[in-house]
């Protein structure tokens, strides 16, 4: 089913270059798209039709193949990506991991569903607490005119050491941290259908926490990974590989990999 799926996708790949891909003509039209706060309901649109850049819910929805999932969202930011979940599964039960404290207060406005639940947590390789290094200070339109304004989503536990023009870490906070594996027996979770995670630059220290969920109970992962280096220590698509054999590249979207666990047929 995923290979039907992914060849549809992948004739799609002229269109998603020209929309996607910085060039003479696009960067003007998706200039005037965020002044004029066309973003989320073009993004809508594409998605829909499998033609945004990230993995489309059209496509999970075929892999998955069940309305009752239980998916593990880790790094939830505002929940944008929580309610194109929650929007697509009508039964579904999803598991939203967030330390960061600005952004959480956004989600609790944006998220109101009781099928998600919020955890405010980092993931990691141990239990405890750590410094989240967070991010602010990003290029926006508000209100039609260019601003800098408070950026949330690039906030990590690894030490930032690449340079960004818009995106800054000024602050610190200590969040607590929870094996991945630790929380799954806690909670007495089962078969893991999806793991949405984007924890920029810490995925080797999700995978080490989480060998046993990944590996005996998770049918997908589809994980960031480091094309440049940004942070300190953040793996690339092969030393992910290396560290969850088991799982098989089906798809990559941009800088993320789609992986299914070969052990689930």
């Amino acid at each position: 089913m995923e290979k039907l799926a992914l060849a549809k996708g992948s004739n799609s790949k002229k269109i998603k270059v020209a929309l996607f891909n910085d060039n003479k003509l696009n960067k003007p039209i998706k200039l005037a798209v965020r002044k004029l706060g066309l973003y989320p309901k073009i993004y809508s649109f594409l998605d829909r039709f499998e033609l945004h850049d990230d993995i489309s819910m059209k496509l999970i929805k075929k892999l998955i193949n069940k309305e009752d999932p239980l998916v593990l969202e880790i790094g939830a930011n505002i929940g944008q990506d929580t309610n194109r979940f929650l929007k697509a599964f009508k039964n579904i039960k999803i598991y939203s991991f967030e330390p960061d404290t600005r952004a959480i207060r956004q989600f609790m406005k944006n998220v109101n569903n009781p099928k998600s639940k919020l955890i405010n947590m980092a993931i990691s390789d141990k239990n405890g607490h750590i410094t989240l290094h967070l991010s602010s200070g990003s290029k926006q339109f508000v209100g039609g005119k260019e601003a800098i304004v408070e950026w949330t989503a690039s906030s990590t536990i690894k030490k930032p050491i690449g340079k960004s023009k818009f995106v800054k870490y000024e602050k610190d906070m200590e969040v607590k941290t929870v094996r991945l594996d630790d929380w799954v027996k806690e909670n007495k979770i089962g078969t893991v259908d999806f793991i949405w995670a984007d924890v920029e630059g810490a995925e080797k220290e999700l995978i080490l926490g989480g060998l046993n969920t990944l590996n005996e109970k998770t049918r997908y992962f589809y994980t960031e990974f480091g094309r440049e280096t940004i942070y300190e220590g953040q793996s690339t698509l092969l030393k992910i590989q290396k560290m969850i054999p088991k799982f098989k590249i089906i798809g990559v979207y941009g800088k993320n990999a789609l992986m299914k666990n070969t052990k689930f047929t």
